[in-house]
């Protein structure tokens, strides 16, 4: 016969053990008969937990209600919300039909997308026909003053400048967009350069004509010194934003890029250029295959000529216009001497690749040319300081260009 197992109800374990926790209690406080005087404190302790105990439970409740109200308030604003969301979902929808002139709420919104994309594309045009007056009128502005008030015109082409600068960087974040209004602008500011340097480059010349430059007896008595160094400051700023976008593409440390020549000595250089042409083209007796010394040792006497004259005049103009900005870490731009021989290499590189052409299968006469074009080249790292603006890696020189570069 099976036997019959009767498990005791929830409210007797419930009593039990809570019987067996008062005992454990009970025990644990009353160990001796000392212990019973103090039976009265005992009780009194447990009644100030107890009571300590009922006002967390009543604080709990309070916060119990706060927090359902709450919550019953939250869940009726949502309700409201969503209800005002659905009337006005409903509003748009209805006046979509009526805008769009549709039957269904899904050919309503694809005829708004529609007209968005095409407000859209009206305004990017809006935007391009303002960018396209404000490059005519910066042109018309800077071609009107350039002539009666050269200093007036610059203002415009730097603006001018500038904004071809800033949309030619913009390209690649807007990967490639409108590649023609690019290059209509950066054809603007072109062209206005070019006529702004030629006029101020005629203007400087006239400067020069009455200085008697390049003459033994340079003349800049009375209002001439101020006359030309307005003449190099007005084409310094001119030159300006092309030098910072030469400098911020930071490849002044890469091998075989030249500093550009400064325009005021481009322009001074001009009457030596054709002197030395004079004497080392053609038939001249100066000419000579067998001697590339006589064009190489004319370049220094050049610089032994005018250094002086540059040093003197041209140093504190440098150093005036080009303070506080990066052009000033570049020694071909900040240093007189430096921008003196950058304005020469150009006329002694056209020589010599009018020269290599020539000599290329005399082994003799490219030796020789090799020879002194590496005296030449110590010669003005050693005695003249020239590091081309290439920083910590110094110039490398004609010779490398002959040997490197043009291969």
């Amino acid at each position: 016969m099976a036997s019959l197992t009767i498990q005791p109800s929830a409210r007797l374990s419930s009593d039990e053990d809570r019987d067996i926790r008062v005992e454990d209690y009970l025990n644990d406080k009353l160990q001796t008969y000392a212990d019973l005087e103090n039976l009265d404190s005992l009780l009194e302790t447990v009644k100030q937990q107890q009571n300590l105990l009922r006002e967390q439970l009543r604080d709990a409740e309070v916060t119990l209600d706060e927090a359902s109200e709450a919550l019953k308030a939250h869940s009726i604003n949502l309700l409201q919300q969503a209800e005002t969301f659905k009337k006005k979902q409903a509003d748009i929808d209805r006046r979509l039909l009526v805008v769009t002139q549709s039957e269904t709420s899904d050919d309503a919104v694809r005829k708004f997308n529609g007209s968005m994309e095409k407000l859209r594309r009206l305004d990017v045009a809006k935007g391009y026909v303002d960018l396209l007056k404000e490059v005519d009128r910066l042109s018309v502005e800077a071609r009107q003053h350039f002539r009666a008030s050269p200093q007036a015109a610059l203002q415009p082409y730097l603006s001018l400048q500038n904004l071809a600068n800033a949309l030619k960087q913009a390209q690649p974040a807007a990967e490639d967009a409108a590649p023609h209004l690019v290059d209509h602008v950066e054809r603007a500011a072109s062209t206005l350069w070019k006529q702004m340097k030629d006029a101020f480059a005629l203007d400087f010349e006239n400067t020069l004509a009455k200085m008697k430059w390049p003459g033994k007896d340079v003349n800049l008595a009375g209002q001439l010194e101020h006359e030309w160094a307005e003449g190099v400051e007005r084409l310094l700023e001119l030159q300006e934003p092309e030098l910072n976008a030469r400098e911020r593409q930071d490849d002044r440390n890469t091998p075989g890029v030249d500093s550009l020549v400064l325009l005021p000595l481009e322009v001074m250089v001009k009457p030596l250029e054709l002197r030395f042409r004079f004497h080392f083209y053609g038939d001249r007796p100066t000419n000579r295959l067998d001697k590339p010394e006589y064009f190489l040792s004319h370049a220094i006497d050049l610089l032994n000529t005018y250094d002086e004259f540059f040093a003197v005049y041209l140093q504190p103009i440098l150093r005036r216009h080009f303070k506080g900005s990066n052009l000033a870490l570049n020694p071909t731009y900040i240093d007189s001497t430096s921008a003196f021989i950058t304005s020469l290499l150009p006329m002694l590189r056209s020589k010599i690749d009018d020269l290599l052409p020539r000599i290329f299968r005399q082994p003799q006469l490219l030796s020789h040319l090799m020879h002194e074009l590496m005296s030449f080249d110590q010669s003005l790292k050693d005695d003249w300081g020239y590091d081309g603006g290439c920083g910590p890696d110094g110039w490398k020189g004609l010779t490398w260009e002959v040997l490197v570069k043009k291969d």
